[in-house]
């Protein structure tokens, strides 16, 4: 042990066992809990994905539902306001003396008695505001009723609160003038009359005569259709969820509010609200719904595994709720299946070690090994670096370990010391060389050095015009040196000066200067790099003015003109836009079409099919009801793609002219 080496090998292999030994004891109950919180925030994050997944298909539908009731609705109102207008028009004959209001009564009585719609089905009937029950003035197709107070019971079918529709009606009308009643009621069918359906009527109040004009049209439809599209597209989301798992076995779950399990890998279609938890006795779902109070908290049950029930395994489980469909949406990984992965780690960490001491061992030895080297040759090669210079020099590397080792240290730092010369010279080169001006001052604000290129984009012809000289010589500047100085220490750079040539014109140049700092930190000199932006600035107005011309051309247009991109997100939106919706840009765009311009549903199908196809969609002389008055529109989209991003715009003329 009295050699350098060996005492060189013992030394860094024990120093490296100690380090490995003692990382290991810290570090080891920190990867279990690592490993554990990636896994459990693996399998939060996917659950996440699985609930937004349902959210985002459930608003879907949503959406969907609301689409075809809105339809409906105006549907109604436009029945409803021909209706209206019959009776308004009988009234005027009253008022003008034309008939008496008796006549005037029958006769617009009988018109909208024959009024019908939807194949015979749909018609219009009256009532009137009488308290606390209304009387029938006229019903179509139930004209025994005419007359007679509506208070039977087989009336209190108002939607989720039993009240008399009629009641309901006329409460709505002297409260709005006008407005829907959702109720129950039999729907006629080829073989009789079916169970309750869900159906709703508009209603208005005409005043003159206190009468409430109502239609209505059934709505079950929608519900099946809605149900059926949201039946068809969580089974597909079922489906491919129930084969997803969690580190080996664990897997998601899905159960509603009354236990019943929709996706399980052995329960699914079952109730479990029977099931017991082994070992505490409690309901499993009963804790679990529990547990969805607070979905980022892990809850830690026992249960079996797929393929082996009849033994029971340490499980956690991560669960959230969907209040809308009363769903708990849960995912429960096996605890040990989580935590093997940490065993694995460590054993591979282990045996990584073991090498690496090997390595370190081995690695030890070269390097003592290789530290000696006659003294002599060093010194004699030292007093050649001192008579001739470093350049070119090559030790002499030999003898003992020791002297070798000093010999490379030796030869190294004068390899350094040349690169660092090679490497300063390539620096003024490239400066010399560089395409900006590169300025040196004191920090008296005089210049202590330019580059050729200074030279050049300043006018002057040699360096000696120009060293020495005040920065105020050749900048623009309303401060003095001294708050220049001020401002570099402080921000460390400038941006956009005014630059002086030799001949006294001036030109915009882009600056970045700093503070040069010697090794204790102290400011030495400032440096600064800068470039003539004349075309720049130039090119940055000319652009300018072509969008300002381009906005122009597109708000000067009749048309209503609006970019969308591929996901139907607004990013153009012209004066025509503003004026058909009242909406202005900052309101618009960055929105999704369809929020700020719902009555587009059909243009964001024209969208789509444009962009898939890259042609021209349209859509010409679709009806609409503006102000109450029937009009037509024309609608043209044209894709558009460039630079690989993809929109298109939309385009709607008035096509009632």
């Amino acid at each position: 042990m009295k050699s350098l080496q060996s005492r060189i090998v013992v030394l860094f292999v024990a120093l490296i066992a100690i380090v490995m030994i003692a990382t290991s004891g810290f570090v080891q109950s920190d990867v279990n809990r690592t490993v554990y919180d990636l896994e459990l925030l693996r399998a939060k994050n996917v659950r996440d994905q699985l609930f937004h997944s349902i959210q985002y298909e459930y608003q879907n539908s949503e959406f969907h539902r609301e689409a075809l009731y809105r339809e409906r609705r105006e549907f109604l109102e436009s029945v409803s306001s021909l209706a209206f207008g019959v009776i308004q028009d009988g009234y005027s004959k009253y008022q003008s003396g034309e008939l008496s209001e008796e006549e005037a009564i029958e006769r617009t009585l009988e018109t909208v008695q024959n009024m019908r719609y939807d194949n015979g089905v749909g018609y219009v009937w009256i009532n009137d505001t009488t308290h606390p029950v209304p009387k029938m003035i006229m019903h179509p197709t139930i004209p025994s009723l005419n007359g007679h107070i509506l208070d039977s019971q087989q009336y209190n079918c108002v939607e989720g609160r039993q009240k008399n529709l009629f009641v309901e009606a006329v409460d709505v009308c002297l409260e709005k003038g006008d407005g829907y009643v959702n109720y129950l009621w039999p729907k006629p069918t080829n073989n009789g009359l079916s169970p309750d359906q869900p159906k709703i009527s508009y209603v208005r109040l005409f005043k003159p005569w206190n009468w409430v004009i109502g239609t209505g049209v059934y709505t079950d439809d929608i519900e099946r259709e809605c149900k059926k599209h949201q039946d068809k597209v969580f089974k597909a989301l079922f489906k491919e969820i129930s084969t997803v798992r969690i580190a080996h076995s664990g897997y998601f779950y899905i159960f509603d509010g009354e236990g019943k399990f929709l996706v399980h890998p052995q329960l699914a279609g079952t109730n479990g609200n029977n099931l017991k938890n082994p070992v505490t006795g409690s309901s499993v779902l009963k804790d679990l719904s529990n547990a969805a109070k607070h979905p980022d908290k892990p809850f830690e049950y026992v249960w079996g595994k797929p393929g082996d029930p009849s033994n029971n395994f340490q499980k956690v489980a991560l669960v959230r709720y969907f209040a809308p469909l009363d769903w708990y949406i849960g995912v429960s990984p096996y605890l040990n299946e989580l935590t093997a992965p940490a065993k694995e780690l460590r054993f591979k960490i282990l045996w990584s070690s073991l090498i690496f001491l090997i390595l370190a061992g081995i690695a030890a030895w070269w390097v003592a090994r290789n530290i000696s080297k006659p003294l002599t040759l060093l010194a004699k090669a030292s007093r050649q670096i001192e008579a001739k210079g470093a350049r070119g020099v090559q030790l002499p590397i030999s003898g003992t370990l020791e002297t070798q080792t000093l010999g490379h240290c030796l030869q190294t730092m004068i390899d350094s010391l040349q690169k660092n010369q090679e490497r300063l010279e390539t620096m003024l080169f490239l400066v010399e060389s560089a395409a900006s001006a590169i300025a040196m001052g004191g920090m008296d604000g005089k210049l202590t050095y330019v580059n050729p290129a200074f030279l050049n984009i300043w006018g002057y012809d040699n360096k000696e015009e120009v060293i020495g000289r005040s920065l105020s010589d050749f900048w623009k500047i309303s401060n003095s040196e001294e708050n220049i100085i001020h401002t570099l220490k402080n921000q460390g750079r400038l941006l956009e000066e005014i630059a002086i040539r030799s001949d006294g014109t001036l030109f915009p140049v882009q600056v970045s200067a700093a503070i040069v700092r010697n090794d204790k930190g102290a400011p030495i000199a400032i440096m600064s790099s800068s470039q003539d932006i004349t075309e720049q600035k130039t090119a940055q107005d000319d652009l300018k003015k072509a969008r300002n011309y381009i906005s122009n051309i597109i708000n000067s247009m009749p048309s209503v003109l609006i970019g969308v991109d591929a996901g139907g997100v607004i990013t153009q939106w012209n004066d025509g836009a503003i004026k058909e919706t009242d909406i202005t840009q900052e309101n618009a765009i960055g929105k999704p079409l369809l929020e700020v311009f719902p009555r587009l549903s059909n243009e964001v199908l024209l969208l789509k099919e444009a962009i898939a196809s890259r042609r021209q969609q349209h859509d010409i002389r679709r009806g609409i009801i503006r102000n109450g008055e029937q009009r037509y529109e024309d609608s043209t989209v044209f894709p558009l793609v460039a630079n690989g991003v993809q929109g298109a715009v939309i385009r709607i003329d008035d096509g009632s002219k």
